[in-house]
Parts: structure tokens; C-alpha cells; sequence
């Protein structure tokens, strides 16, 4: 539809079904951003180019997606050996209203990916390509934000709780690192509101200077 966005959510082989709950919940959870969001696949199985080696190289991926945008699962790292990267967006011209729009993710050795999906959705939407707090390769330079290049780890510690007899029982669990939930800054909520609706004026078939719909997208940094 003309007024929502709509998302599919791919994966390869070596993706769990488990993982597309936290996407799911990013989805969710920047609907206030987004506007109206259909999902239209959740189990779109697809195969990598070079499933046969050890990394994903992003720009080697040829997906033909049905929506708007694509969210890709995969448990493989992405880029090169001395990078950390866990999620990678890209775009460009395929003759459709907005373009090819997708996000490769990986779950490996992943802490949070609903957080890191929130981000990657952010890049999908063209974060952050301009404005007063754009570092120039594609996310914000205030570190409180969603957008930074980098999301805050802490050390988290899990805690079971359990019910016995109407009492509630605690049991420390081991203690990992995760990355903190992030809000976007002032700046990017309102970025964000703006490109939101570039997009959507595309969508509907207005016309749009293309490098507001196919701004360069940046990979996202050493998350």
C-alpha cells in the first residue's frame, strides 16, 4: 500500500527461526518511527552466491525481494576477517519506486540483534546521510543516539526466576556482554520523520530528486 511500508524477513540456511523473533520486535518497536508496516514473509528461505565460504561480502548478494525492504538472517559473519561488523545496508536503483532496500544480518556472536536491527532499519530509511550530525559515513556523531557508529556494550547478567509453592525463587545466570537499547537523538527523530515521508511521496509516485531516495548507505560500523 501506498501509505505503509512493507518488510520481509529472509533467511539462509544457517539462520535459526529463533532469530526473526527479535526482528520482530525491532520492527515493533519502530513502527512510531516508520509509520504502518506490513510483513509480508517471515520464512523466505534464500542461498548466498558463496554459501560455500566462510563469510558473507555483502556486496556479492543479488536477493530478489517483494517488499519495500528486506531483512537478511544469517549466522554467518559479514566483511573480512579483521572486521566486526553485524549488520550491512545497502541500496540502489532497480527500477522500482524505492529502489533495491536491504539489510544483511548477522547472528553470530550477536549480543542483541534486536538492537542492531533497530539500527539497520535506521539505515534502510537513509540514516544518517545528512544534517548537522552526519560523521560523513553514514551515522551520527552523538554517541547517546541509535545512529552512532558504535552501541554501548555493558555486562549484563541473566536471572532466572521461578515460582515454588507461591514463592518466587531467583537463580543468578552467567554474565555476557549485550548492547544497550538506544533512542535516536533530536536531530535523527526528526531526520528520520523527514525521510520517512521522502520515501513515501517516491512510493506513491511523486517526484523525488534520487539522491534523497538513493542516498549512499554505509555499512554499520564495528557494532
Amino acid at each position: 500500500m501506498a501509505n505503509s511500508f512493507s518488510f520481509e524477513i529472509c533467511k539462509d540456511v544457517s539462520a535459526t527461526d529463533i532469530s526473526i523473533d527479535p526482528v520482530m520486535a525491532s520492527l515493533e518497536s519502530m513502527r512510531e518511527h516508520t509509520g504502518e508496516i506490513d510483513i509480508i514473509d517471515t520464512d523466505h528461505l534464500i542461498e548466498f552466491p558463496d554459501s560455500d565460504s566462510e563469510r558473507i561480502r555483502p556486496r556479492q548478494l543479488g536477493i530478489k525481494q517483494m517488499a519495500d525492504f528486506a531483512l537478511v538472517l544469517t549466522n554467518k559473519p559479514i566483511g573480512e576477517e579483521d572486521e566486526r561488523t553485524k549488520g550491512f545496508t545497502y541500496s540502489f536503483p532497480d527500477g522500482k519506486p524505492l529502489g533495491l532496500r536491504a539489510s544483511i544480518i548477522s547472528t553470530h556472536d550477536n549480543y542483541n540483534l534486536e538492537v542492531v536491527t533497530d539500527h539497520e532499519v535506521g539505515h534502510l530509511f537513509n540514516m544518517v546521510n545528512h544534517g548537522e550530525k552526519h560523521d560523513g559515513n553514514g551515522h551520527c556523531t552523538d554517541e547517546e543516539c541509535m545512529m552512532h557508529k558504535s552501541l554501548t556494550r555493558a555486562l549484563e547478567r541473566t536471572v532466572y526466576v521461578s515460582n515454588e509453592n507461591g514463592e518466587e525463587h531467583r537463580t543468578i545466570g552467567e554474565t555476557r556482554p549485550t548492547y544497550l537499547k538506544k533512542r535516536l537523538c533530536q536531530t535523527c527523530e526528526s531526520l528520520f520523520a523527514y525521510n520517512t515521508q521522502v520515501l513515501l511521496d517516491a512510493k506513491r509516485g511523486k517526484e523525488v530528486a534520487n539522491s534523497l531516495v538513493f542516498a549512499a548507505m554505509a555499512r554499520a560500523g564495528h557494532l
